[in-house]
């Protein structure tokens, strides 16, 4: 059974609100009302937030189930996509809350993005430390898990340049090793369904070999970085400032070069090679994310 959230107020709508009551007008009048109810536990508990831009912070979790709603016409995973980061963000909020007003399904999915939890609420016994490898275990349960996860790093690359440099580079750094193979994998800008995502993962994992959320992850980061380990995900996770990268492709040094939004963003320290081999180092001034095929590895790290 759903249970709803009713908030009693006269307030105006804000565009995003009104933009995401145009968008759930074709559906079921349960539907519609469920995610009414989602929007509005939403908006209450992020009330007076706002994000680095300034703007409010319900444009955040309004923008992010759009998109899903749009791309999947999945009811549980939009209102997931407007309760995200209730649990992280809001006080008071628990996840015992949102399980108990808005059922497992919704449950799983917010409980799976929520960046502080290591257990399951519902999964007694699963404990899982790292962060990413979290995240991939339970999309391997429920493939919206990484949809919704997905949906949300698009949202928030928007407004990357509104954070300090160094927490740029660590988002971009992030989304490189992890989110972008996943983009391809399961057919994210090809507009897969919900199904067919989750046979594509399936099918990714089965042909790579991989049995675990571990195996996946540095599956996905050796996609782009040469030689990486859980050790050095870390290591350059919480100190990207100090990181020397390398490539040792000149197509790729070409396509950087060529590349406008790369322009003021990457420098280069040093180019060197003759026609056997090639090298380029540099530093990431800002965070981008690179699109297509890349190999970087780490050159050294700045003292």
């Amino acid at each position: 059974m759903r249970h709803f959230y009713h908030m009693n107020t006269n307030t105006e709508f804000t565009l995003e609100e009104s933009t995401f009551h145009r968008c759930i007008e074709g559906l079921q009048k349960d539907d519609q009302a469920f995610l009414v109810s989602a929007l509005e536990f939403s908006c209450a508990n992020h009330k007076n937030q706002n994000r680095k831009s300034g703007e409010p912070y319900i444009i955040h979790p309004i923008g992010v189930a759009v998109r899903v709603l749009e791309r999947y016409h999945d009811i549980a995973l939009t209102a997931a996509a407007l309760l995200h980061d209730t649990v992280e963000d809001c006080e008071g909020v628990t996840i015992e809350d949102i399980y108990s007003q808005f059922g497992d399904e919704v449950g799983f999915l917010v409980d799976s993005v929520t960046k502080q939890r290591t257990d399951f609420f519902k999964i007694p016994g699963v404990i899982i430390e790292d962060r990413i490898e979290r995240l991939i275990w339970a999309g391997m349960k429920d493939i919206r898990v990484l949809l919704l996860k997905l949906a949300d790093r698009e949202h928030n690359l928007n407004t990357i340049n509104y954070l300090k440099n160094h927490k740029q580079i660590r988002m971009a750094f992030e989304t490189q090793a992890v989110y972008q193979p996943l983009k391809r994998i399961l057919g994210y800008t090809e507009g897969y369904q919900v199904q067919e995502a989750a046979r594509a993962f399936a099918a990714y994992a089965e042909s790579q070999g991989l049995h675990s959320a571990g195996d996946i992850k540095m599956n996905l980061m050796a996609e782009s970085f040469e030689n990486f380990d859980n050790d050095l995900f870390g290591l350059v996770y919480n100190d990207t400032k100090s990181i020397i990268w390398k490539i040792t492709d000149f197509q790729t040094y070409k396509k950087i070069c060529d590349t406008d939004k790369l322009s003021g963003i990457i420098q280069f320290l040093s180019v060197c090679g003759n026609k056997k081999w090639f090298e380029a180092s540099f530093c990431f001034l800002g965070g981008v994310v690179i699109d297509g095929d890349i190999q970087l590895g780490i050159s050294s790290f700045r003292g």
